[in-house]
């Protein structure tokens, strides 16, 4: 005959889970009946980027890299594109994988962003260009989509945005393992119309090689 449940009654609290290979932890709480509470948080370093008012070369191809790095596996997890033009407008944007990396041009390194505090800086690098570079090689188109943007002086940027996502369909995101691999926004170089401005946003995590 089963106990009443309030037999198996224990102190709710916290029990510490510990990666085997970082060595880094995870707290997770347990109810007054030993029941864990899940948390679906993710323990892999993550940083985030954003560039805003930015104009790319006047008829890009590729405009804004990820590029890997030798020392961790990158994996893309979101990217999100707002719009806007002297006159409202829409422009085609695509994402493109590549397996070697574009060289060249003018660019700026964007600041990455750590989701913790603790985690190191990330070592994948972000630029965005303002003078086309060489291109690398493509291995194919993996997204694409018209961004539809407002008037930037009637504060109408966004009004159609690109948001594209990885694993929340329990996919697996598109991974970068060394410096010779990159994700790359692409404007198919058709010309820019007036006034065109982005606001840019990306996110990606990384972690050591390890088991990856």
């Amino acid at each position: 005959m089963a106990l009443p449940a309030s037999q198996f009654v224990q102190q709710p609290g916290l029990v510490h889970i510990t990666d085997g290979l970082t060595g880094s932890g995870q707290a997770q709480g347990i109810n007054q009946y030993g029941q864990e509470l899940e948390n679906n948080e993710g323990r892999k370093p993550t940083y985030s980027a954003y560039i805003n008012a930015y104009t790319p070369q006047a008829t890009p191809q590729d405009f804004l890299t990820l590029t890997g790095s030798p020392l961790v596996v990158a994996r893309l997890l979101m990217i999100e594109i707002y719009y806007a033009a002297t006159a409202a407008a829409a422009y085609e944007v695509g994402l493109y994988y590549n397996s070697a990396p574009d060289t060249l041009g003018t660019s700026t390194a964007l600041t990455a962003v750590s989701h913790d505090p603790a985690d190191v800086a990330a070592s994948c690098v972000l630029a965005a260009y303002t003078v086309a570079p060489t291109a690398g090689t493509h291995v194919g188109l993996i997204r694409a989509g018209r961004v539809v943007g407002g008037t930037v002086t009637g504060g109408g940027s966004g009004i159609l945005p690109l948001v594209w996502t990885w694993t929340a369909l329990n996919d697996k995101a598109f991974v970068l393992r060394n410096a010779s691999q990159q994700i790359a926004l692409n404007g198919f170089g058709a010309a820019l119309p007036a006034g065109s401005v982005f606001e840019i946003g990306i996110t990606w995590s990384e972690e050591g090689l390890v088991g990856n």
